[in-house]
């Protein structure tokens, strides 16, 4: 069944790239409706394009999904563009009319030549236009003729009567530009407008070879490509590096030496952290960036530098709003938004590639997804291994368990493109897993813990941490580490091992001697490089009692476990299990007879309320990946042939996950132990939560719609009285992708509606308006005014006007529109509500079949934090007693890129002798570091 999901997974991953719509329609004269023959038809940016027939009809095939701009062009008449969001297999139909262009019928000119002031403003502007790329040569203007120029204060202006016909016999691609605007000032420019590429044809297979290549290599370190790669998360698999200022030197002078900047004035920017949200309104991404980065490719090279010692090619992004749109294949669809400088800014129209070109492998989704059967140097580029690093080596019933994972990948260039889920499991002796959580990576690093029953006996635990991808080299390979859980009265032998250790360049200093109870503990992290450098760490830190948690002998550190060793991978033939973004759930579709089917579910997610869709196969299997949210989540399963048939058919059953064998390949550690004759364990309020209990290993459960639920759906009318504005189906316009777009077209008055960021809110006048104006307050407005929004009567959790984009027009009967507060469900409606009502309701939905289940998942497990006291606070109760065996325990410990150092501090206790401090992490540059050492705690 595993091998069967993945490769549903791969068939997914492969139909969503080839999802297409078409297009069709008419072009006619706007005065006289006579069809236009002939007429250009293409979308912009692209090789998709056509020409009318005759009698002015065109189609449009295998058009992408999502935002696309139509354009209809003829000589003589004023081009008309048209804005489409397409959804899969969608046949739109457009009839454009065009406009004669009267003083373009009267004006036409032709000259061969021009005047010497022309000429020189040619040479401007082919330099600005074309670029200045090494290849610009052999691309041409071929109709220079039609442009037109004007300057004002060296400031160059052109328009063109016709569209500038561009031969780039570089990539092979004929250019129609029809330019909208050109701007030119020293190094500033503007050029806007559209583009229709034809690909050149020749009989000569190596210059076919050469457009080939010399097209990838365009591709390569191109802003799509760097794009791309961001929505992909494989930016430095990809070769990209990027950096970003440091706070207070955005607007400072920098030398010309890159490597002493660096640390200085910018840093390492890490491209895990890249917010990046769906964008429904043009089905695309929104990629957040709220400040410049500095963008180096390093699989090339640049004629110009930057910087002396840096030959790679060096850009500079910033995005106006913080944010831009892009669709699947990284194309910007809003490029107003997005500024770029340096190298990115030199690649102008002869480095121009159609957003439908497909460089092939090197923008599949992760490295994992190309590689199903290849060489053995390729699979080991998705190796990766864990490391866990926890506070103590053995535990008593009734502690908690603190950990932090490590994760080490065989290419360091790796890390933002494997695995972001990690599952960590404890074992008993019995090699059954007693606790499991699934763990979010967050570049690399994961933390949390687990609590030990009261009632758990003596033995051998193991805690096995590893991810799916890992599965793929064996096994038993999976980082498994020996957890002895000893009777609360017994009490390890002393046993003299070598106890202090200091990985080079690492130093742990206190700042003091010696300390008495109670008293305040500050210890300083220093990390160099072998030239005495500072260097970027991150630690986890454990401080234990030294009498209360003796050493023992244990399965390895950090230093020894972490490194990959090559002799340590286990063969992979092919991958078998795919990296994981995010939580995911697999099951299956059966129809009303309990088979399998083919069939479109939809999902709906509770807490917050979200819609998706996802197919099953013909055995009715499916997966849904790439869920992010922590603790529990409800959904719910329904076929879409429900709605067709008027009530519920079928049910969805989902598939426990299926956890790896356990095996145990290191011999049990032997831990000699005596008889103290007392508990060995006191614990406080800070070690053991009161309310602490045991944990089942995660399981996905399904349960019955409550049916006082569905009573109350059902019973719900209008508790907010009769609405304002009433719109019934003939209203709602279904050729719009979500209800926003709906919104804004039926002009509500005072309802400010903006599709793009996702917000709606009802304004104090009463004119209509479709956009608000940016303002330091937006945020605040759209927040503070946003009104309630219904689904059947049931109020959607979340922002207004994130409910409304995840709706389908399709399968909305009415809307009504409420401006006046309304008591519905107490105060949560102050400025109005929005009701929204199915086609089918859910609550008839629910009614009609009972089988409707409710799901309950297991998302990602919430880290907990390390409590302990602060005795400089007043108000905690100092008179309980401090017995605590673990001081202090912080996962999350990072060194200053600038000094190398950190600090961190804690307390001690009531007792007296020696505190055991263990340092473990990893460097910037991905090597493992320890130290161990003492600190003294006296009367």
């Amino acid at each position: 069944m595993r091998l069967t999901l993945s490769l549903i997974f791969s068939l997914a991953f492969v139909n969503l790239l080839a999802q297409t719509s078409k297009i069709s329609g008419q072009v006619l004269d706007a005065k006289t409706l006579r069809p236009l023959p002939f007429a250009n038809v293409f979308i912009n940016n692209t090789t998709i394009g056509t020409a009318t027939d005759e009698n002015g009809f065109f189609k449009l095939n295998n058009v992408p999904i999502g935002r696309n701009e139509v354009i209809f062009s003829f000589v003589g008449y004023q081009s008309h563009q048209v804005k489409v969001d397409l959804t899969d297999q969608q046949q739109l139909e457009i009839t454009a009319r065009l406009v004669a262009d009267e003083k373009m019928l009267d004006n036409v000119q032709v000259e061969g030549k021009r005047d010497k002031v022309w000429e020189a403003q040619l040479k401007k502007f082919t330099r600005v236009f074309l670029g200045t790329g090494k290849d610009v040569a052999q691309c041409k203007i071929v109709n220079p003729w039609v442009l037109e120029f004007t300057e004002d204060r060296k400031v160059l202006f052109a328009n063109a009567t016709e569209d500038l016909i561009i031969q780039n016999e570089t990539l092979g691609y004929k250019i129609f530009y029809a330019l909208k605007k050109f701007m030119a000032n020293g190094g500033e420019y503007a050029i806007l407008g559209t583009v229709r590429f034809e690909e050149m044809k020749t009989p000569d297979a190596a210059v076919g070879e050469k457009w080939r290549h010399n097209r990838l290599n365009a591709y390569r370190g191109s802003q799509r490509h760097l794009l791309k790669s961001i929505l992909n998360h494989t930016v430095r698999a990809e070769g990209f590096l990027l950096y970003n200022d440091k706070s207070g030197f955005e607007n400072s002078p920098r030398s010309s030496v890159f490597f002493r900047e660096l640390g200085y004035s910018i840093e390492g920017f890490d491209s895990t952290q890249i917010q990046i949200l769906p964008d429904d309104a043009t089905q695309g991404s929104k990629i957040v960036l709220k400040k410049r980065i500095e963008v180096h490719y390093t699989r090339g090279s640049s004629r110009i530098r930057s910087y002396d010692d840096v030959s790679d090619p060096v850009s500079w992004l910033d995005l106006k709003n913080g944010s831009i749109v892009v669709n699947a294949s990284g194309a910007v669809l809003d490029p107003e938004n997005i500024v770029a400088s340096g190298y990115m800014s030199s690649l102008r129209v002869a480095e121009l590639l159609p957003n439908d070109y497909d460089p092939g492998q090197i923008i599949e989704t992760a490295p994992l997804q190309r590689v199903v059967s290849a060489g053995q140097e390729q699979l080991l580029s998705l190796y990766e291994k864990v490391y866990v690093h926890t506070d103590k080596q053995y535990y008593y019933p009734g502690e908690r368990i603190w950990f932090k994972a490590y994760m080490n990948y065989y290419y360091q260039s790796a890390r933002d493109s494997l695995s972001t889920t990690l599952y960590a499991e404890l074992i008993g002796p019995g090699k059954k897993i007693i606790i499991e959580k699934i763990l979010a990576l967050d570049s690399g690093f994961a933390s949390n813990d687990f609590i030990l029953p009261d009632s758990i006996g003596e033995g051998t635990y193991y805690l096995r941490a590893y991810t799916q991808l890992q599965r793929n080299f064996g096994d038993e390979n999976l980082f498994v580490k020996q957890l002895p859980v000893l009777k609360l009265t017994s009490k390890p032998v002393y046993i003299n091992l070598k106890e202090d250790e200091h990985s080079p360049g690492l130093t742990v200093t206190a700042d003091k001697m010696a300390y008495t109870k109670r008293e305040k503990v500050t210890l300083t992290i220093e990390l160099k490089d072998q030239d005495d450098n500072p260097m970027i760490g991150n630690f986890s830190v454990s401080v234990t009692d030294a009498a209360q948690v003796m050493k023992i002998p244990e399965s390895g550190s950090i230093v020894e476990k972490f490194p990959i060793k090559k002799e340590e991978i286990g063969q992979a033939d092919k991958i078998k299990y795919l990296a994981e973004y995010g939580v995911s759930m697999s099951g299956q579709f059966q129809n009303n007879k309990g088979k399998g089917e083919k069939t479109l579910l939809n999902i709906v997610q509770f807490e917050p309320y979200q819609l998706a869709f996802v197919d099953t196969d013909e055995h009715g299997y499916f997966q849904y990946w790439g869920l992010q949210f922590y603790d529990e989540r409800s959904f719910s399963f329904n076929s879409t042939k429900g709605k067709e048939r008027g009530k519920q058919y079928g049910q969805v059953k989902l598939l426990k996950r299926d956890p790896p064998p356990v095996i145990i390949k290191d011999s049990e550690l032997k831990i000699q132990t005596i008889n103290a004759q007392s508990v060995q364990r006191t614990f406080s309020e800070y070690e053991k939560p009161i309310d602490s209990k045991m944990l089942e290993a995660v399981e996905v459960k399904s349960t019955k719609i409550d049916e006082d639920f569905v009573k109350n759906v059902s019973t719900i009318n209008r508790p907010y009285g009769a609405g304002d504005y009433i719109f019934d189906e003939s209203r709602i316009k279904t050729q719009f992708p979500n209800l926003l777009y709906t919104l804004q077209a039926l002009n509500i008055s005072g309802l400010v509606v903006n599709p793009n960021e996702e917000t709606i809110y009802f304004a104090r006048s009463a004119k209509p308006k479709l956009y608000k104006t940016e303002s330091p307050f937006d945020d605040q407005i759209a927040k503070t005014y946003t009104p309630m929004v219904t689904l059947d009567g049931v109020p959607l959790v979340g922002s207004a006007g994130e409910a409304l984009s995840i709706i389908d027009p399709n399968t909305v009967a009415s809307i009504e529109v409420t401006k006046k507060p309304s008591s519905i469900r107490g105060s949560l409606a102050p400025y109005g509500v929005i009701a929204v009502f199915t086609k089918s309701s859910l609550a008839s939905a629910r009614k009609d079949q009972a089988s409707l289940t409710v799901v309950k998942v297991q998302g990602y497990s919430i880290p907990n934090k390390f409590a302990a006291p602060d005795y400089q606070n007043q108000k905690i109760d100092k008179t309980a007693v401090d017995f605590r065996s673990t001081l202090y325990w912080n996962p999350s410990i990072k060194s200053a890129a600038s000094t190398g150092t950190t600090q961190f501090s804690f307390y001690t206790s009531d007792l007296i002798g020696s505190y055991r401090v263990v340092v473990e992490g990893v460097t910037g540059n991905g090597e493992a570091v320890r130290s161990v050492g003492f600190l003294e705690v006296r009367e």
